[in-house]
């Protein structure tokens, strides 16, 4: 069972993928999070960048639906999606396949001096398409760089993104990924 504080990070989350704002998650928050994509980084509409975004969106989006969507109305629900992560917190596996395949985009999307890391400038870009602001976002990014080298490495994102799920420590550096 989540925690109060899970149940309020994942709510968050949710959020944060109902691009539409309508109360569901469903392909076309994916697309509209890609168009911002398309505004932020400056892409081509059709290039092959975004195709490979797309086309790795859409296979997120259809695992997720498939697992998730149990009314099989083509949307996930706030309730659908906590069960969905309360299922996948507790298999490690299952965990470390879908949260590995969501951290693989960010650094495919974000990373784009492709040094392995993720930092200030790209932290505040991948905010940016959940309308983040910029001031919360370098003021994360500042929290959650432990090393204070000026930016997030792969094992570092993962460490937070990990504490973001797991913990039920507010104060813990990964739940400032919900910001």
């Amino acid at each position: 069972m989540l925690t109060k504080l899970q149940t309020e990070k994942f709510t968050q989350l949710f959020n944060l993928y109902d691009a539409d704002e309508n109360g569901l998650i469903n392909f076309a928050d994916f697309e509209k999070l890609v168009e911002r994509i398309v505004e932020i980084r400056g892409y081509e509409p059709n290039s092959s960048k975004i195709n490979e975004i797309l086309h790795k969106v859409t296979y997120y989006w259809l695992r997720l639906q498939s697992e998730a969507d149990k009314n099989r109305d083509q949307n996930v629900s706030l309730d659908e999606w906590l069960n969905y992560y309360e299922v996948v917190l507790n298999d490690d596996e299952r965990y470390e396949q879908e949260i590995g395949s969501l951290v693989n985009i960010i650094f495919d999307v974000f990373d784009t001096d492709k040094d392995g890391a993720i930092n200030s400038d790209e932290w505040i870009d991948f905010l940016a398409i959940y309308k983040k602001n910029r001031i919360d976002a370098e003021k994360a990014f500042a929290k959650i760089d432990n090393n204070k080298n000026g930016v997030l490495s792969r094992a570092e994102f993962l460490k937070a993104v990990y504490n973001f799920h797991h913990s039920d420590e507010p104060e813990v550096l990964g739940n400032l990924l919900s910001l």
